[in-house]
């Protein structure tokens, strides 16, 4: 906030502005006026005959306090601004009105410009009427009489705040040629005391029209004749250094280089050796041109100002307050009523005479009675103008008090017959709109408690939907077709009114005679008799059944959002079974492999064997599927040519789709980052279920591939809630000409189990949902019944070029190891598979069910312990959690973390902990101990190198 304070006046020798904002944290209005320079003499003078000035039709308000500093005039202006009852901004009251902020700093400045009596014009934040807070220049003359003593002051507010934005727009107009002169820092010199440049930075170069400060010191050498506008300025300036040793806020003008001239503040030091030899002067330079500027702006404001309060359209005037004789006439009133002033000014009974005779002792009583009572007070009244005209007066006074009693009395007349004529149109505007709320329908009724009448409008009519010849006039017909869940409802309402005398709000059903249920909303006012009784109830009653079906809508779009939830839910369930059958499944592979390597291989049970090996690894694959739903799915990262991807995945399923199917391929090139293995299971289930929806039918599958620019609605998606950004994506789209789906059917393709095929397990297209939204993509799908279906996915493109699929590397050789393993496995099955693997490797093995178990066989065995062979779920304590306390224990043991669920999302957990490695169940044997061996040192305690 900003508090300017003008002392003794703008435009006198010794006027000075303060910024509290420029002065630091501890700076005070008080210590504002306490750094004026001079007080202006003739601030008496200026105010006296300032009386024309004062009126209510200035920009905000004019007003006067006494020498008490207590508010004892304010305009009507001020009340219609601000919204205040009348005479409640008198005395103190007016700082009710200013922004919570400003206040103490308002009334601090006011009161230490009042004890100077000087004058002071201040910014504060002023409410309106209508809340809103609006700046305002808050100016104040002091008062004084012919003796010179201070009679208080005579002050204006003008409403700034369309000024200061218009010089904020015009400034943000400007921002983007004055950034980096805004941006710059302050201007920094240093000069010998004769005035040579010996260094300044490039800001202040800048400052003073120079590229370089190079150029600045080569031009140079008389600063006083070539800086200065004025050399005068530059011999004050020296002999206050040489007075003081520095200079605070030095303002003078300087002449830039290309002759134009601009206005600096300076602050500078002489700098001593220690011999107390004078060196040289440095210190700041701030270009302060547009703040001049802007002062001289206001001047120029208050000036405008000035003559608008002396061309206002109201009388202002001033009279004695014990014989009500006029002292002070403005020449508005020569316009207004037509007399001339010497008629006011010198006949006693003027005023009185020409009131109208309907008002004259209305309005002279109330103002000699208000008088009396030492209030101020306003009020209306009709004259009688010179050519017979009947004019329309607000009359405004406000009372100057000596000893206790009226001295003066200071008014505005203000012309009001156009409002007057304006407020006729109102009360007619006031009658249509009771007409339109009519039209409207906006029922009202009344209720005689006394009578059990019930009266109604014609619009209740036609909101019930019956006649008046329907209704009996009565409280039981009234509520007779209300609906039954509602009737406690209306009873209870009844009751209140009866006990409490209050209607509350109530909302209620009620049945038309066409069957047809309305929604209405009622309230209303109790009208009470004098012992408090109610006695007569009236109230209006709205038809809101609309707003009640737009309610339902804004319910089911909320069910909608639930259903999203549902289907997260059903990915996280998804997520969790596939872990645990990953389990399972490592036990079955796992000891079906065993059971084949222990038998002989023309055993009749190996055949049978594989086939339960086969059946498991089917299995697996539901698992991955399941993982990719879920989005905890295995993904291998690397740069994809899609074009070329999709060309191998049709030529491989070639021997699955329908033989009657016709392929047609649009294959553009389009490289993206992801997994290779999950986009051909993405590109296998559309063209496959492509191939479904031909159900034996000739058709065509049409395969398309390219790049485009996505944004806005083509990423979003009633599959895919994730946001994601605009930019090229690459698209593969299968588009058939098949049965197509009906709404129902398309709303649950993507939920998991669901299927349509009586083989289907209903995992294919979840699952694809599940990698398209992992690799950040989205997926559409557009489909009519009997008339195909098209589905089209988009994945981020990626810039960089596809590298050819490495070499398969040579499967490793069988490995042998010995030394102790410790399982920490909560699944029994798993913990005898993999103890019979290692310890058929020829480790040795001990095992434990659960984290808490591991940890303290590892406690006893830490020295003897080769490798942890780790479970990441497990009860009483995780393997997370194992492995932090195992870590603090033996910080250098190789730990295998093994997981049903990916690498990628087991990584991430881990990720900080000390994991020397992972396997993700499912695994065969020779997996298994590849790893581990993978993970312990070529020595006597790890593996040894021999082939088996």
């Amino acid at each position: 906030m900003t508090w300017l304070v003008s002392l003794p006046g703008a435009d006198s020798p010794g006027a000075c502005f303060f910024d509290c904002r420029e002065q630091g944290p501890s700076a005070t209005p008080e210590a504002a006026l306490t750094r004026t320079a001079t007080k202006h003499d003739d601030v008496h003078s200026k105010i006296e005959g300032s009386s024309d000035y004062v009126s209510n039709a200035a920009p905000v308000a004019v007003w006067e306090t006494n020498d008490e500093g207590r508010c004892t005039f304010l305009s009507r202006e001020w009340y219609e601004f601000t919204g205040q009852k009348l005479d409640a901004g008198l005395d103190y009251g007016w700082i009710d009105a200013i922004h919570a902020s400003d206040r103490i700093p308002a009334r601090e400045i006011f009161a230490a410009a009042n004890r100077r009596r000087e004058r002071f014009h201040l910014t504060y934040r002023l409410r309106r009427w209508d809340g809103e807070y609006r700046w305002v220049i808050d100016t104040g003359h002091p008062r004084f009489d012919d003796d010179g003593r201070f009679m208080g002051y005579i002050g204006s507010v003008i409403d700034i705040t369309e000024w200061q934005r218009a010089e904020e727009r015009l400034r943000a107009n400007e921002a983007k040629y004055r950034a980096i002169f805004e941006n710059a820092v302050e201007g920094l010199f240093q000069t010998t005391p004769e005035g040579a440049f010996l260094n300044l930075n490039p800001a202040l170069a800048r400052i003073y029209g120079y590229e370089t400060p190079e150029e600045v010191i080569a031009h140079f050498n008389d600063i006083a004749s070539q800086l200065y506008v004025d050399a005068n300025r530059r011999e004050e300036f020296v002999r206050l250094m040489e007075r003081h040793g520095k200079v605070q806020a030095f303002e003078f003008a300087i002449r830039r280089r290309d002759g134009s001239q601009a206005w600096v503040s300076e602050s500078a030091r002489a700098v001593h050796g220690a011999d107390g030899k004078l060196l040289w002067y440095e210190g700041t330079v701030e270009d302060i041109t547009e703040r001049k500027r802007a002062e001289e702006l206001m001047r120029a404001s208050e000036q405008r100002y000035a003559k608008l309060v002396a061309d206002l359209d109201s009388i202002v005037w001033e009279a004695d307050a014990n014989t009500y004789q006029f002292l002070f006439v403005s020449r508005q009133a020569e316009r207004i009523l037509g007399y001339p002033l010497e008629r006011w000014m010198n006949d006693p009974t003027f005023w009185r005479d020409h009131i109208h005779p309907e008002d004259r002792d209305y309005a002279v009583n109330y103002c000699v009675q208000s008088t009396q009572r030492g209030e101020s007070h306003d009020f209306e009244y009709r004259m009688i103008a010179a050519d017979g005209r009947i004019v329309w007066l607000h009359d405004v006074v406000s009372l100057e008090m000596a000893g206790g009693k009226p001295v003066l009395l200071r008014g505005v007349m203000v012309d009001i017959t156009e409002r007057k004529r304006v407020e006729q149109a109102l009360r007619e505007n006031e009658a249509f709109l009771r007409m339109s709320q009519r039209v409207a329908k906006i029922g009202s009724w009344q209720w005689d408690l006394r009578t059990n009448a019930v009266r109604w409008s014609d619009v209740m009519y036609d909101i019930y939907g019956i006649s008046p010849g329907d209704f009996d006039g009565t409280l039981a017909g009234a509520i007779r077709t209300t609906h039954p869940d509602d009737l406690p409802g209306i009873q209870t309402t009844i009751e209140k009114i009866m006990r409490e005398g209050k209607l509350c709000p109530v909302e209620y059903r009620v049945f038309r005679p066409n069957g047809e249920i309305r929604h209405l909303w009622g309230e209303g006012e109790v009208t009470q008799a004098v012992d408090g009784r109610p006695v007569l109830v009236t109230g209006i009653v709205m038809d809101v059944t609309e707003r009640k079906r737009a309610e339902e809508e804004r319910r089911n779009l909320e069910a909608q959002i639930l259903h999203t939830q549902k289907l997260e839910s059903l990915g996280v369930l998804a997520g969790g079974i596939a872990h645990d059958f990953n389990n399972l499944l490592t036990a079955i592979l796992g000891f079906s492999s065993l059971a084949q390597s222990q038998l002989p291989a023309d055993s009749g049970a190996v055949p049978m064997l594989r086939e339960v090996e086969k059946a498991a690894q089917r299995a697996a694959d539901l698992t991955r599927q399941m993982l990719a739903y879920s989005g905890r799915g295995k993904f291998v990262i690397e740069v994809i040519r899609l074009d070329s991807l999709v060309d191998e995945m049709v030529g491989l399923l070639g021997s699955v789709i329908s033989k009657k199917a016709k392929l047609q391929l649009d294959l553009r090139p389009a490289s993206i980052e992801g997994d290779a293995t999950q986009i051909r299971q993405v590109v296998m289930n559309l063209i496959t279920n492509a191939s479904d929806a031909l159900n034996g039918q000739p058709g065509v599958i049409q395969v398309r591939t390219g790049v485009r620019r996505a944004e806005g609605a083509s990423l979003r998606s009633r599959f895919v809630p994730d946001e994601l950004p605009a930019g090229n994506y690459a698209y593969v789209e299968v588009e058939d000409d098949g049965c197509g789906m009906d709404e129902d059917t398309l709303a649950r393709i993507f939920d998991p189990f669901f299927t349509t095929k009586f083989t289907g397990r209903g995992l294919g297209l979840a699952a694809a949902l599940g990698i398209v939204r992992g690799h950040r993509g989205v997926i559409h799908v557009h489909s009519r019944s009997q008339a195909g279906t098209c589905f089209q996915v988009l994945l981020p493109c990626s810039d960089q070029t596809a590298r050819p699929a490495a070499a398969n590397e040579p499967a490793p050789h069988a490995m042998k190891g010995h030394g102790l393993v410790l399982i920490v496995e909560d699944e029994p099955s798993l913990r005898t598979f993999t103890r019979r693997v290692l310890e058929r490797s020829g480790f040795q093995t001990m095992d434990a069910s659960n984290g808490k178990e591991g940890l303290e066989r590892f406690r006893k065995c830490q020295g003897q312990i080769a490798a942890v062979l780790l479970d990441v779920t497990m009860p009483h304590m995780d393997g997370l959690e194992m492995l932090r306390e195992l870590r603090r224990l033996g910080p250098e043991v190789p730990v295998l973390v093994m997981s049903g669920y990916s690498d990628a999302e087991v990584t991430s957990r881990f990720d900080g902990t000390g994991a020397s490695g992972f396997i993700q169940k499912p695994f065969q044997p020779g997996e298994l101990i590849a790893r581990l061996c993978a993970l312990l040192p070529q020595s006597s305690n790890g593996v040894n190198g021999d082939a088996t």
